[in-house]
């Protein structure tokens, strides 16, 4: 893929995701954004409660962002990925892989108690993701023990593939 001319919306899939989200919105305020935070906060005092992110991103919402040059960072199901990409923008795709429930438990120490899941049932949603979905994937980074290196990969893996 060459160039596409435009700041690339980013999905990230795996037992980290969410923790790599918050990471990167909060160290790059500068260079991402999640078109996500605003819906929730509309949602929430409107209509009905709801613990899950299944909120809808309108594909506008993303293309304002991508208008401000920042990436879109985005909480989507693997599906919404394969519409992204028909429309034409190109998301990248980060995997984390996890080989085993340690390394997730591990990777996942010292989060808060709201952030607490079961580390053997992430690794078994996580196997079933790079089995079904892995078309999808624009790069995958294999998850071990050295808890920072990840972090790295991330952000390198985004800049090369802008």
């Amino acid at each position: 893929l060459k160039h596409p001319g435009f700041t690339r919306p980013v999905i990230l899939f795996g037992p980290i995701a969410d923790v790599a989200r918050e990471k990167l919105l909060k160290d790059f305020p500068d260079k991402f954004i999640s078109p996500q935070l605003d819906a929730t906060v509309e949602e929430t005092s409107s209509k009905h409660k709801s613990s899950t992110n299944s909120n809808i991103i309108r594909l506008s919402a993303i293309r304002d962002v991508i208008s401000t040059g920042k990436h879109a960072l985005l909480d989507i199901t693997p599906n919404a990925v394969e519409r992204l990409n028909y429309a034409q923008m190109y998301p990248i795709v980060v995997f984390f892989k996890a080989e085993t429930k340690m390394v997730v438990k591990q990777l996942r120490q010292g989060l808060p108690k709201s952030a607490h899941k079961s580390s053997k049932k992430l690794l078994e949603q996580c196997q079933k993701l790079d089995k079904v979905w892995s078309h999808v994937f624009s790069s995958t980074i294999t998850l071990n023990d050295n808890t920072d290196t990840w972090y790295r990969k991330v952000r390198e893996i985004i800049d090369k593939q802008q």
